[in-house]
């Protein structure tokens, strides 16, 4: 099985550039979830005909300074396959993480992976909820435990942008972190 023909365009509505950069990385972790292999309709639109320059990680031939440039969520994507390409999910893996007012009606989205090559695991993050074209989405701290990760050195990544946070552990205990939640997967 694989998920077909899924793409979010900027200039939908209530979709911007922003927009499309956060649902990448969250549709890639979602589908990985679930044992199914996602793959993007299209990279680059066909401005020739009726997709003008609405679709892709790049923008077509727009006969601008624009033309072949990444958007966004091309950044986004070389962050998710960088770190989850070589990913499966754990199911031995324990993520213990209370979903923060007010996102506790199924918004919390959190997953274990393992990289295939080097066996360590690698968590995903993320607050499910509509995201804002103006991209005011206010982070939400919350604490998270992850026993037996093996991780000795913990760090965050925003998967959006691929900026590294040096993490630390909460209380002395090498098991739970303090990390923001983002409409954005954080790792």
């Amino acid at each position: 099985f694989w998920e077909n023909e899924w793409n979010t365009i900027p200039s939908w509505k209530n979709s911007s550039e922003s927009v499309q950069a956060k649902y990448v990385p969250r549709f890639f972790l979602q589908a990985l979830s679930q044992g199914v292999k996602p793959f993007f309709w299209e990279f680059i639109p066909g401005t020739d005909g009726n997709e003008n320059d609405g679709f892709g990680l790049l923008h077509g031939e727009t006969f601008a300074t624009s033309a072949f440039q990444p958007r966004e969520a091309y950044r986004a994507f070389e962050v998710t396959s960088a770190l989850f390409g070589e990913a499966e999910i754990d199911p031995l893996a324990d993520i213990f993480l209370d979903p923060p007012e007010p996102y506790t009606h199924g918004q919390l989205r959190k997953y274990a992976f393992r990289n295939r090559q080097s066996g360590k695991r690698i968590y995903g993050f993320w607050l499910a909820v509509v995201s804002d074209p103006a991209d005011n989405f206010a982070p939400v701290a919350v604490d998270v435990e992850v026993p037996n990760s093996g991780i000795t050195s913990p760090i965050v990544v925003n998967v959006r942008t691929g900026q590294i946070i040096p993490a630390t552990w909460a209380g002395g205990k090498k098991q739970r972190l303090r990390i923001s939640l983002e409409d954005s997967v954080v790792a």
